[in-house]
């Protein structure tokens, strides 16, 4: 199982790369996309300003993604 949890303006690892490289994966995994975050997941000023994101909760919902999937990967479940 793997998890992965990935700013969408990540210029080291862009999206679509990523997806082809998921696909290829035997394993059960999953992606996070943190809307507005670079390779470290920070979030630009002015994205956080134009769209009323703010860096403390894209980071908790990354948090609860995680969580969830380790839940689920002890569980034995998959939503």
């Amino acid at each position: 199982m793997h998890f992965c949890s990935q700013g969408n303006k990540d210029g080291l690892c862009p999206l679509d790369k990523l997806e082809a490289t998921r696909k290829k994966m035997n394993c059960k995994n999953e992606l996070h996309v943190i809307d507005g975050g670079d390779h470290s997941f920070k979030i630009g000023k002015k994205y956080q300003e134009s769209t009323g994101v703010n860096q403390q909760a894209a980071e908790m919902e990354a948090v609860k993604a995680i969580a969830k999937f380790v839940q689920n990967s002890i569980a034995g479940t998959w939503t």
